[in-house]
């Protein structure tokens, strides 16, 4: 164990969190049932990342990192406003599509800056990374 791999696995729960987050709220005000299932689908998957990253955090006796409280306030207001006045769907498609494109960008921030960490945890990483790119191109059907 070493600490960039701690760094990263928080790093990497805390991504996950905002993730799961967000879809349930964004959830809530789309009317599309397909772009509610794709939803569903990419929580499930944020989840069981997530889950992955807390049995090794555990494993290296570490507690989660919660999401960032001011960045987790400012998503909740910014998703609210955003639905509240304009229920259209691609509104949501757009806040989740920028939700996407900022967890690529801190996560592969991360993955640059913790160099040292290892390779179940990079490996975890990359894939939470191309859910993210998978996601945002299932979301541009949407768009």
């Amino acid at each position: 164990m070493n600490q960039d791999t701690i760094e990263l696995l928080k790093e990497i729960d805390s991504g996950c969190m905002m993730a799961t987050n967000s879809l349930e709220q964004v959830r809530d005000a789309v009317t599309d049932c397909s772009l509610k299932n794709l939803i569903e689908k990419y929580d499930v998957a944020h989840a069981k990342i997530g889950r992955e990253c807390h049995e090794q955090l555990h494993c290296y006796g570490k507690k989660e990192k919660e999401p960032n409280p001011m960045a987790k306030a400012m998503a909740k207001v910014e998703t609210g406003m955003k639905t509240i006045n304009d229920q259209d769907n691609k509104k949501a498609v757009g806040l989740l599509m920028d939700g996407c494109s900022m967890g690529i960008r801190t996560l592969s921030s991360a993955v640059n800056r913790l160099s040292n960490a290892d390779e179940k945890s990079r490996h975890l990483a990359h894939g939470l990374i191309e859910l993210e790119e998978r996601f945002m191109d299932d979301l541009k059907g949407f768009a």
